[in-house]
């Protein structure tokens, strides 16, 4: 017997379920009869007892499969239901994700330099932008005490069942009911991180139909005409299910080489190449205002030992808060002054 590893079964590789019986008989008895015929030869003589033995075998197969394999009463197998031919990259991981460097043609780049020049103006106009999936442990019993009934019914937050969108879909036993959507939260009109226009020094965006922000990530399938991807396909929730009266916006995907250069200074930044005692008056700022590592980068995991960690897991602009500060006047009177700062979902407060 063998279980079926899903409920389509491929030509040549079906699961069985065959009943195997069979019987077998031995008979052996002595016979002196024998020993006598024999001596009735010309010039033999013996005494050596005879014996007669009879052995056989009878075997029967009963093939059959599993009732898993069965479809409409009927063992089935698939010659090719085309599910299988189609390959995808999956794009819904929020951890494969990170900020993205500026768009050209996004925002409105005032300030001396272009958009595609080196410089802090290219942090202009860039708004907050949220990339997530919502933990399983808020809809469980050890959700945080803030998080109520009403929060997790919320139609943006609630959870969504595969039936909801694809009716059609058999699960199998043990599979999921559940699609963990990729859920985007963006605020055109409060300040993003490196967005260092001193006109939103308060944290708000006067022109928020100027504003951006994007999210970038690696996609090891490079040539997509050889791989035959031919399209994005995604579901995308109304977000203006409960708002009758917006402006609209823009969602744009890029694809092909991508610059990595966040804040755009054309130098590299990796975090734990800072000093991990937090000095860095030896590191000279960049055109961005920022500083980066000087030694060549080979490892990338910060350090464990002692305050490393602290003083490396700083941002792209290499500054802690109070650096950030010192370097950008404009934003001192923040507590975070780049708007980088990271908080763990459930170290945190609120709805």
């Amino acid at each position: 017997h063998e279980r079926p590893l899903t409920q389509k079964a491929n030509f040549g590789t079906e699961p069985i379920n065959n009943t195997i019986f069979g019987f077998d008989g031995v008979f052996s008895k002595e016979m002196p009869l024998f020993t006598r015929l024999v001596n009735k030869l010309p010039n033999i003589q013996t005494d050596v007892p005879s014996n007669l033995s009879v052995r056989g075998e009878i075997a029967y197969l009963i093939p059959g499969a599993p009732k898993g394999n069965n479809f409409r009463g009927e063992v089935t197998s698939y010659i090719d239901d085309f599910e299988g031919s189609q390959n995808t990259i999956n794009l819904l991981t929020p951890q494969s994700w990170s900020l993205s460097s500026r768009p050209i043609g996004l925002g409105n780049i005032y300030a001396e330099g272009g958009e595609d020049d080196n410089g802090i103006q290219n942090g202009y106009d860039r708004a907050l932008l949220n990339w997530y999936s919502i933990d399983p442990v808020f809809y469980s019993s050890q959700r945080p005490a803030d998080i109520t009934d009403e929060d997790l019914s919320n139609l943006y937050s609630r959870r969504i069942f595969i039936d909801e969108i694809f009716p059609q879909v058999d699960l199998v036993q043990g599979q999921t009911s559940v699609i963990n959507s990729l859920d985007l939260n963006y605020y055109p009109n409060l300040r993003g991180p490196y967005n260092m226009d001193p006109e939103t020094n308060d944290g708000i965006i006067n022109n928020p139909e100027d504003a951006w922000a994007g999210i970038t990530r690696l996609i090891n399938t490079t040539d997509f005409e050889q791989a035959n991807v031919e399209y994005i396909e995604f579901w995308l929730m109304d977000p203006f299910l409960n708002d009758n009266q917006n402006n609209g916006g823009t969602l744009t995907f890029h694809l092909g080489n991508i610059s990595e250069d966040i804040l755009k200074d054309g130098r590299k930044q990796y975090e734990n190449g800072l000093p991990e005692d937090g000095d860095i008056s030896l590191l000279p700022p960049t055109v961005w205002g920022s500083v980066v590592p000087q030694n060549q980068s080979l490892v990338y995991a910060f350090s464990t030992t002692g305050d490393a960690r602290t003083n490396q897991d700083v941002g792209f602009d290499g500054y802690d808060d109070f650096e950030e500060a010192q370097q950008f006047d404009s934003f001192s009177e923040l507590q975070d002054p780049s708007n980088d700062n990271y908080t763990y979902f459930l170290n945190t407060q609120g709805n």
